[in-house]
């Protein structure tokens, strides 16, 4: 049985936009979030100037976003 709604590429549309006003909630009243969407905005540029390597910058940048 088929369940009511959307399919293909609507419901990946609808996906992105659900996952959109997740994060702009989480972004509105998390203030955890907002300071590690901060420092992932000052480190993961750092990371592409202070990398000799591209293992190093993939270590640096893999290091924030696991937070």
């Amino acid at each position: 049985m088929n369940k009511p709604g959307a399919t293909g590429l609507k419901r990946i549309i609808n996906a992105f936009f659900y996952s959109m006003k997740g994060i702009k909630a989480a972004f509105k009243s998390e203030a955890a979030f907002r300071q590690e969407a901060l420092l992932a905005i000052i480190l993961i540029p750092l990371a592409f100037w202070l990398a000799d390597t591209k293992i190093e910058l993939i270590l640096m940048v893999g290091s924030v976003l696991l937070l």
